[in-house]
């Protein structure tokens, strides 16, 4: 008997001659959802694959699992592990007036979509990446549909651009949250390397606080002092997103004072944000609203 993939359904794997007795060790095979086995090492996508194959031949990947196929988690979530039992609960789709498919760890769904909005990846149909952002909308709010679309627009991975995100948009008008796309495709800006960033971007943006650059270099002279997340540069104030990494690593902990106290040097004022703050961020902005006054900052200017 050939080598089994990584990744089969049990009805096909008896039709390839594996007993029962061995499609039930679980030394052998990871059982990720019922009817499915897959090797030790298979990563979660080819999993994933065999239950959009079973979905039959209109199905696709859709909203978060789609995201998360293309490298991405949704805002506030941490990524899961590559291993074929994490995220039980697929989201699998097929066009109307197809029935949502059902199952074990499917979440299905019945969607009005345009054919070119489906692809493939690693063999498996797929939204593309731009209509994965609009149906994200079902899921999150603005504020995080902007951090989506910035994070895919990022022009150092080539992922998506500002016009194919407007494209999809166009293509689905009756799309669920249109509304909040429209907004937050008005709030896109490439660059900004992860959520935090954009999430704390908009939040001062929606308050009337002026547009920051994103991940901009800061130079003594010709000489490049540091890579910021937010720089008003008008007004010299420079806003900092700190995970937990920044407190846990020491070294990590030593070079952000360094930087800091150079930033310092130059004039400008740091403010250091923290996970609180994006759950919260009314008194970060009022922070920074108020160092931006100190500049010289009148609001509308």
């Amino acid at each position: 008997m050939a080598r089994l993939p990584d990744a089969f359904t049990v009805h096909d794997a008896r039709a390839w001659g594996v007993d029962d007795r061995r499609l039930r060790s679980r030394r052998e095979w990871q059982h990720p959802y019922r009817g499915i086995r897959a090797a030790p090492d298979a990563r979660w996508i080819d999993t994933v694959g065999v239950r959009v194959r079973a979905a039959g031949t209109a199905a696709f990947l859709f909203g978060p699992s789609a995201l998360r196929a293309w490298g991405l988690e949704l805002p506030g979530r941490r990524g899961a592990d590559d291993g074929a039992g994490a995220d039980a609960d697929v989201h699998i789709a097929v066009p109307r007036p197809g029935r949502a498919p059902r199952g074990q760890g499917i979440l299905g769904y019945s969607v009005g979509i345009d054919d070119v909005c489906v692809t493939r990846l690693r063999g498996i149909r797929i939204t593309t990446r731009a209509r994965t952002w609009v149906d994200l909308a079902r899921w999150i709010g603005m504020r995080d549909l902007v951090a989506v679309g910035d994070r895919l627009c990022l022009p150092e991975e080539d992922l998506c651009s500002q016009s194919e995100l407007e494209t999809a948009l166009a293509l689905s008008p009756r799309v669920r949250g249109a509304a909040s796309l429209r907004s937050a495709l008005a709030l896109v800006v490439p660059g900004a390397e992860s959520y935090p960033e954009s999430q704390i971007r908009v939040s001062c943006e929606l308050a009337g606080l002026p547009r920051p650059l994103v991940n901009a270099v800061v130079r003594d002279g010709r000489e490049p002092v540091a890579r910021v997340d937010l720089l008003f540069e008008r007004w010299g104030v420079i806003v900092e997103y700190e995970g937990a990494h920044h407190a846990l690593d020491q070294r990590q902990w030593r070079r952000d004072l360094t930087r800091i106290g150079e930033l310092q040097r130059l004039g400008y004022i740091v403010e250091r944000a923290h996970a609180d703050d994006l759950r919260d961020p009314t008194r970060l902005v009022s922070r920074i609203r108020t160092h931006l006054l100190r500049r010289g900052w009148t609001a509308g200017g």
